[in-house]
């Protein structure tokens, strides 16, 4: 199991920072952007941090941006459209 050097108030700044993010667009790379553009005003200690993950360390985070997507159950269009993508 790959571990991820945070604190859990950080896993939840990661969530929230990626509110806006569509789980399909959560590729590493795209994630990894996304988040430290994202928090580089409200947390620029923790966008630097993200910046520096590993592969294995951004694939953990991915999954749990897409585990948190479906749990939360808030919308459901997105898994939809993926189950009909052809």
């Amino acid at each position: 199991m790959t571990t991820l050097p945070l604190h859990f108030d950080e896993l939840v700044e990661l969530l929230r920072a990626c509110i806006a993010l569509h789980p399909d667009h959560c590729t590493p790379a795209d994630l990894r952007d996304h988040l430290t553009t994202r928090l580089a005003r409200s947390a620029p200690g923790l966008a630097g941090r993200v910046q520096t993950f590993d592969d294995p360390q951004m694939r953990a985070v991915c999954g749990l941006v897409r585990q948190a997507f479906e749990l939360s159950g808030a919308d459901r269009a997105w898994i939809a459209a993926g189950e009909t993508k052809v």
